[in-house]
């Protein structure tokens, strides 16, 4: 009794050491420790549970010869004490194992046997197994003691797997965001892609880490980024047998693959030689594959659960900001353009020397764009020949400037034949390309053309595969246009000397509306100077709106001027024109048409010109009275016919130009402004405050319960309530407050003006507009609500220190149970 006694005295007091160790390892060699001393036993193991394999393998052991504790596994219910103990969850004490048929050898010369399941809450842990050389050699007191110590050290185990998952998650947590925070920094897309490979080679330390990208022209995936722990070269072809690989396979079926055995790996072979392990995950946009991360090791069993929770967090994340790139990469890519086109068009516009004006275009598309060879031939319709009259770029070896060959020939006499742009992206795949330059790879050829007269032809080619898209077809086709518009006035200038002073003059005209993107200054200047030009009374311009089949006055040169059915004989020509989709030139009204000319036009001729963007119609400009009271010559016609391409490039740019300004400062999804702007606006507002006086609160709102939203009714119905949640935010604010997606489910409200009593009251109601809110979905209601956080500036203050403000208040009000508003301080 008393050697009991002193037993459960020592383990009691060993209780409280084992309790109060955080380390798994320590831990476990503690207890073996203890168990040694205490009771002087041969051998003794702690077996963990494996979840995966259902197997019970030696974690820690004494007594055992190596290779044992490192081979050995066993099945739960499968063969062994340890095993049947697992099963039962009984303890088990055998005095004999010799004459006991579940007993596998573990220590040589083992006669008795002590098993106890190792158990928390009916949840298997592991077994605690001693063994000792003699027959009977534990009592009945040593069984229940260890039984009990073993709930403590279950306890301590349990206690210390916890402790280690939360740390570990914590270490996830803070990866994760350092590979967010580097995500963040850029927006060109290699760079993007290089970072997120090198990161995850850097924190995870995985062999070898490739990113593709879906290529819509070539239809198929590309490699964009690559990193690894060493260098590995691929074969050249590579790409072309992703579709039989785990990439091709996540990409396709849109879904996560791991494959952790070489031996067991169902694809025909590795991207990689020499790897065990291959993981891929596709980068998706709303659902939709984009591309794919794919991970690499070198060993078996590489990637668990873990791994895919990291790699998921990530590719969200890099999902989210390569569309980012794409809108930024377009933006920049049709801004680029834009500038060209305009640049282009100045030179066309001051030049009458068609060789100076192609020499100058194309040096100047060569160096903007980079390409391997530009060139523009001019066409002789009477002989049928094609005659280079520059290049830039790679130089021809059997041509030369001035040469001509026949339109027979190739890619370029296809185009003049045709009359249509042809482009191709693999040339060597083309019947119809001659083979004039040795590293062309893609190839663009339109014709220089103007009203169905082909002048000539430019030829683009680029020794990349895959370099041309649509966009590069629509902004091409408008310099070739400016060519030909070049070439068409050049023509009607040597033939028509009489039209000279107005053809510098609506030139001139064009360089300088062509010099602003302000589409009401544009208009503007066409009304003021081209009745000088024409010496005529009256001008006007008026848009068309095909679905309301409606025409509208943007501009004209009388005040008293209206849009009415009283202009009787205007509205006629207009219409005849939009019906017949070209201009009209009418010398007298009365005897070409029959209308009676009415009391506010003094001469009976009109130019009525189409302005149209290819089959699109913008509207009509309209000329008439001339102020000798004679009529418009066929030359005025034509010119004005022709300047207006001028006028449609330049309104064309001015739309464009402000989709582009839309498109950088506002949210795709929400329309709300983006981050940067409120970051802009914000440092604005302060310093408006700071200089006047007024006062200025802000808003941070977050959308509660947004991610389990998402995950029960899908991204489609969560991009619903992301607008309809931006809708109800726009009816509750003035004119001049800012609402802007502050990013994900998160919105930012600047009010300036505005004081703290006020802003709280702007943001209860708001709070209320959206609960009282709601969606269908099917036949279902859902319900949202929002946390709303509230600061006011003060003088002083820094930017980021006013957003924490909010930010700090919007926590609170999330922690006080959501669907509040709190002010700051709370």
């Amino acid at each position: 009794m008393k050697e009991r006694l002193d037993k459960l005295e020592a383990l009691y007091r060993i209780n409280e050491t084992i309790l109060s160790i955080l380390d798994v390892n320590k831990l476990l060699d503690k207890v073996l420790h203890i168990i040694e001393n205490t009771f002087g036993f041969d051998s003794c193991a702690i077996l963990f549970y494996d979840e995966n394999t259902d197997e019970l393998y030696i974690r820690t052991a004494v007594g055992y010869k190596p290779e044992m504790i490192k081979k050995f596994r066993t099945t739960i219910g499968g063969k062994g004490i340890t095993g049947y103990v697992a099963k039962t969850k009984e303890p088990l004490y055998i005095p004999n194992i010799e004459v006991d048929s579940r007993h596998i050898s573990g220590m040589d010369g083992a006669k008795s046997e002590i098993a106890i399941p190792l158990i928390v809450e009916q949840k298997l842990i592991g077994v605690l197994d001693i063994e000792s050389k003699k027959e009977y050699s534990f009592t009945e007191d040593d069984f229940n003691v260890l039984c009990m110590f073993a709930n403590q050290i279950t306890q301590a185990i349990n206690n210390v797997i916890l402790i280690e998952k939360e740390r570990k998650k914590v270490s996830q947590l803070l990866v994760l965001n350092k590979i967010k925070n580097r995500i963040s920094v850029s927006l060109e897309l290699d760079k993007l892609l290089d970072v997120v490979a090198s990161s995850i080679i850097e924190f995870f330390s995985y062999y070898q880490v490739l990113i593709f990208l879906y290529q819509e022209e070539a239809q198929k995936l590309g490699l964009m980024a690559h990193s690894g722990i060493k260098d590995v070269e691929l074969e050249e072809d590579f790409e072309d047998k992703l579709t039989n690989q785990i990439v091709g396979e996540s990409f396709y079926k849109n879904k996560i693959i791991i494959v952790n055995s070489k031996i067991n790996n169902p694809f025909k072979s590795s991207i990689i030689k020499g790897v065990q392990s291959e993981f891929a995950i596709p980068l998706k946009i709303q659902e939709n594959p984009i591309g794919v991360i794919y991970i690499a090791s070198e060993s078996k069993d590489t990637f668990d659960e873990k791994d895919i929770h990291i790699m998921e967090a990530i590719s969200e994340q890099l999902s989210i900001n390569v569309r980012d790139a794409f809108i930024f990469t377009k933006i920049s890519k049709k801004s680029k353009q834009l500038d060209v086109v305009h640049k282009i068009g100045q030179v066309a516009i001051q030049s009458f020397d068609l060789k100076e004006l192609v020499n100058d275009i194309v040096d100047f598309i060569q160096k903007n764009f980079g390409f391997y060879h530009v060139s523009v031939f001019s066409y002789e319709e009477t002989s049928q020949e094609l005659e280079l009259l520059a290049y830039a770029g790679a130089s021809y070896e059997s041509f030369k400037v001035g040469d001509k060959f026949s339109i027979t020939d190739g890619i370029i006499g296809y185009v003049v034949r045709s009359k249509e742009y042809y482009l191709s992206n693999d040339v060597l795949k083309e019947d119809k390309y001659n083979d004039m330059l040795v590293h062309t790879k893609s190839e663009l050829t339109l014709p220089i053309k103007h009203e169905n007269k082909i002048f000539g032809v430019m030829n683009i080619e680029s020794s990349k595969l895959n370099q041309f898209d649509k966009s590069d077809v629509e902004i091409f086709t408008r310099i070739t246009d400016q060519i030909a518009y070049t070439i068409a006035n050049a023509d009607l200038f040597k033939q028509k000397s009489s039209a000279h002073t107005l053809l510098l003059s609506l030139n001139n005209l064009g360089r300088e509306i062509n010099s602003t993107f302000d589409l009401q200054k544009i208009l503007s200047l066409v009304i003021k100077k081209l009745p000088i030009y024409v010496q005529c009374r009256l001008c006007s311009i008026f848009f068309y709106y095909p679905d309301e089949n409606k025409l509208v006055l943007m501009s004209h040169n009388l005040p008293d001027m209206k849009n009415d059915e009283g202009n009787v004989a205007q509205n006629i020509l207009m219409k005849k024109v939009i019906r017949l989709k070209h201009s009209i030139y009418v010398k007298d009204i009365e005897s070409e048409l029959n209308i009676r000319n009415r009391p506010q036009y003094q001469t009976k001729s009109f130019l009525n010109i189409l302005i149209k963007h290819y089959d699109r119609i913008i509207g009509v400009l309209n000329l008439t009275d001339k102020l000798d009271s004679s009529y418009f010559t066929y030359q005025e016609f034509y010119l004005i016919n022709s300047f207006c391409e001028h006028l449609t490039t330049a309104i064309i740019n001015s739309e464009k130009y402000q989709k582009i300004l839309e498109l950088s400062i506002t949210d795709g999804l929400t329309g709300l402004y983006v981050h940067r702007y409120f970051q802009d606006a914000l440092l604005r507002e302060i310093a408006r405050v700071e200089r006047c006086g007024n006062s200025l609160s802000l808003i941070m709102l977050d959308i509660d319960n947004f991610k389990t939203f998402n995950d029960t009714y899908g991204h489609q119905i969560g991009d619903i309530v992301l607008r309809e949640v931006a809708v109800l935010i726009k009816k509750e604010l003035r004119e001049y407050d800012i609402a802007t997606r502050y990013g994900g489910e998160e919105f930012g409200i600047i009010l300036p003006n505005t004081s703290l009593f006020l802003a709280t009251a702007v943001a209860e109601r708001l709070r209320k507009s959206i609960e009282k809110h709601s969606i269908m979905y099917f036949n279902e209601e859902l319900k949202i609500t929002i946390s709303i956080g509230v600061s006011e500036y003060t003088s002083g203050l820094t930017k980021h220190a006013f957003i924490e403000q909010a930010d700090s208040a919007l926590l609170r009000a999330k922690a006080k149970g959501k669907n509040i508003v709190i002010a700051f301080p709370d």
